[in-house]
Order: C-alpha cells, then structure tokens, then sequence
C-alpha cells in the first residue's frame, strides 16, 4: 500500500536530511582535512627516512676504512712480535703490543656493533617506508560519498481524488542521508522538497 506523506512531514523529512547531508558535509570535510594534514606528515616522514638512509649509506661506506685501520694493526702487531728479541726493554714492548692487541679487539668489537645498528636501522628505515607507503595508499584509495542516497521512479497514484504521476522512493542506499534520517521509506511518495510540489515533475527535471 502507498503511503503519502503529507507536506509536513515531508518538509521535516527534507529538513532533517538537509540537516544531515549538512552535517556529513561537515564531518566529511574534517576528515578531509585530517588526512591532508596526515598527508603532509607522511611526506615530511618519509623525506625524514630518505634523509636517515642516506646518513647510513654515508656511515656503510666508512665500514672499509675501519676495516683497513684492523689490517693495519694486525700488521704492526705481527711486526712488533717479531722484534720482541732484538730490543732489551722487553716488558715495554710487551705492553705495546698488549695494548695494540687491546684496541684491536675494541676495534673489532665497535665494528661489529656497528655493523649490527646499521643493520636494525636500515630495516627500521624500509619498515617506516613500507609503512608509510601503506598509509599513502589508504590514503587515495578512501571512498568520496555524495548524494542522499534515494533511487526515485515515477509511478501512478491517487493523490487529491485524481489519479496522477508522482515521483515514489524504490530505494534507500544504506548509510546515506536519506536512510539515515529515519522518517523516508521505500514507496513512500515524494510530494515536495524544499517547498517545491513535485507533481507533474519528471525525473530529469
């Protein structure tokens, strides 16, 4: 059966969906301008990670000249063992060489360690880059909804003691303004919107 609503309720009807496509307007823009601004701290994130990789990129390259300095040591130590016999002040030498061997096993120590924190950082930088990619892409693909939501027809009724072309709702898009306000039904008859009689009317008008 065909409900008709009368001009009343359908201006409050069309009231309290202006109200909320107004409403989701407003909330839609603040989300909007949440993600640009979540946008924009990506970016500045992401540059920030591109920065940090090159610095370890830059501190990777010195690994070698680390390397070289260990050769070298080991060398001297190899030197400084050999003439151990030909010097009198065999303690002394003794103590270089111990403390060479000393700074050789810090060096190696450092080097792996660092090593190591390059190693957790570069995976911390693809990480945040990963992550980041991942956010931007949410970014884009989030949906932009428009609309009230409301599929019209035009069907014959009796309205006023005449039998008449009227618009009629078919259907209500779950979510949408229209759904959401709670007093349109699918069949109800579309009289009027925004003080406007829509007998008469035809869909593309």
């Amino acid at each position: 059966k065909a409900k008709v609503l009368s001009s009343e309720q359908l201006l409050g009807a069309s009231a309290k969906a202006q109200e909320s496509i107004t409403t989701q307007a407003a909330e839609l823009a603040q989300q909007v301008e949440t993600l640009r601004a979540e946008k924009r701290a990506l970016l500045a994130r992401a540059e920030a990670a591109d920065s940090t990789a090159a610095d370890l990129k830059q501190q990777i390259g010195a690994i070698p000249s680390m390397r070289d300095s260990l050769a070298t040591n080991k060398v001297t130590i190899r030197e400084l063992e050999g003439k151990l016999g030909e010097f009198s002040d065999v303690d002394k030498m003794k103590a270089e060489l111990a403390a060479l061997r000393e700074e050789k096993l810090s060096l190696t120590q450092q080097l792996a360690q660092k090593t190591q924190e390059l190693k957790e950082q570069l995976l911390a930088v693809k990480e945040e880059r990963d992550a980041l990619k991942g956010e931007m892409d949410r970014f884009y693909a989030l949906p932009n909804p428009c609309g009230v939501g409301m599929g019209l027809d035009l069907t014959v009724r009796e309205v006023g003691g005449k039998r008449t072309e009227v618009l009629s709702v078919m259907e209500l898009v779950h979510g949408m303004s229209a759904y959401n306000c709670g007093v349109i039904a699918r069949g109800d008859a579309l009289l009027e919107v925004d003080g406007t009689l829509t007998l008469g009317q035809k869909l593309d008008a």
